[in-house]
């Protein structure tokens, strides 16, 4: 059976036809529009997490103060200083504050409870117009290189006179040996804390605390001054 459409039937199939195509092609259009909506929003979503986690860092580093011999630090203010890296063979500079100072009978009694157990360790009574000083700092060692072993949390200390000129009892040069009293432990990162014992010409005041390699970066302190 053979259908004949008359001419004004033609035209609106026709008609029918092209608003159908129009409507799919609209339809697809919307969708692809949507979908580059939600790669965007996710890419900007992925950004927004990785600025964040970003900033928390930087806002958990410590803000470092520069330090000099002639202008040194105070307690807990951090300045950087020189560690050696054993895993890469070279000097990296690390945050590294002056926490605690106690001198006298109280570092004494310290001291020698760290040679009772420490067998390389020899305790020496004070020489006249001397005393045992004991300092404690404070270590950030989130971007110090690492292997598997770890780090150790000690720092080369040196202490002069305010200036640098030296230090001097009776008139005469003088100097001291600081002694390393670490625990001996390792770390991979974090804050972690050192301890320090040297002799000291007693009841001084204006003498300064080097921490880091010397010809390296060094942080310096001074107890009795304010930060």
């Amino acid at each position: 059976m053979k259908i004949i459409l008359r001419k004004d039937q033609s035209h609106m199939l026709r008609k029918y036809i092209f608003s159908f195509i129009c409507f799919a092609l609209m339809l697809f259009m919307l969708c692809a529009c949507a979908s580059e909506k939600n790669d965007s929003s996710t890419l900007s979503g992925s950004n927004t997490e990785s600025t964040v986690a970003e900033s928390s860092q930087e806002e958990s580093r410590p803000l470092i103060s520069s330090s000099s011999l002639t202008s040194p630090l105070g307690i807990d203010t951090y300045s950087s200083a020189a560690k050696y890296c054993t895993s890469e063979n070279k000097y990296v500079n690390v945050p590294v504050k002056l926490t605690s100072l106690v001198r006298g009978k109280d570092a004494e009694k310290e001291i020698k409870s760290y040679a009772e157990s420490t067998p390389s360790f020899t305790y020496k009574a004070p020489e006249k117009g001397t005393e045992w000083v004991l300092i404690e700092y404070s270590m950030n060692l989130d971007s110090f290189p690492t292997d598997k072993k770890g780090i150790d949390n000690s720092i080369t200390a040196f202490v002069t006179d305010k200036g640098g000129e030296g230090l001097a009892l009776d008139g005469k040069q003088w100097s001291t040996t600081p002694v390393n009293m670490t625990d001996g432990k390792y770390y991979f990162y974090g804050e972690v804390s050192g301890k320090t014992a040297f002799l000291m010409i007693k009841d001084k005041k204006d003498f300064v605390i080097a921490l880091g390699e010397f010809g390296e970066t060094q942080a310096y302190f001074s107890p009795y001054v304010k930060s």
